[in-house]
């Protein structure tokens, strides 16, 4: 498709956001309008959580119309949603995680048992002679008696603020940033 003209859109936003790239029209012999939004913008809207079209290749940031004013209507259109982005609420959450680097013995009655010489601890007989046995489970990490790591349990957590923003359209998106602060 051959270019046609090139538009340069600039628009002021909230604190921090501005918009101001160019961007090429062109139209096919079938007498339709497209561009191409630049990869740095379309992946920043995307980001925001703006719909936009894809093209034949799948690239996000196609737009087209049966006029140069349709498109470019439609590009001030998409970036107004980026920048009628609001944040609704910021909220302190934490991530965690819990390893376990133990074995133990699960008896008939649903009890957890340090060994599997507890009488509760045998499943089948009452004894290990009677040809009883032990019920053994593993932590999320694998060990016996012969594992050259610590047995115990570990648990990991992450502060995160999850932010949840909201459009113009009503669309809402949610992140998680790290949160900056040294815990002391």
């Amino acid at each position: 498709m051959p270019k046609l003209i090139t538009e340069r859109i600039i628009m002021d936003g909230a604190i921090e956001k501005e918009i101001n790239f160019k961007y090429d029209i062109s139209v096919s012999k079938d007498g339709i309008f497209s561009t191409m939004l630049p990869k740095d913008v379309s992946e920043l809207f995307a980001n925001a959580n703006v719909d936009m079209a894809r093209n034949r290749l799948y690239n996000k940031g196609y737009i087209s119309g049966s006029t140069i004013k349709d498109v470019t209507d439609a590009v001030k259109s998409i970036c107004q949603e980026y920048l009628s982005r609001e944040l609704v609420s910021k909220t302190l959450i934490l991530k965690y995680g819990i390893e376990t680097r133990a074995a133990y013995c699960l008896g008939n009655d649903g009890e957890i048992y340090p060994n599997g010489r507890f009488k509760e601890a045998i499943v089948k007989d009452d004894s290990y002679a009677n040809g009883g046995y032990a019920n053994w489970k593993n932590g999320t990490v694998s060990m016996n008696a012969t594992s050259p790591n610590n047995y115990g349990i570990l648990i990991f957590v992450e502060p995160l603020n999850k932010l949840v923003y909201k459009y113009k359209s009503g669309k809402i998106k949610i992140e998680y940033t790290q949160v900056n602060h040294h815990i002391t």
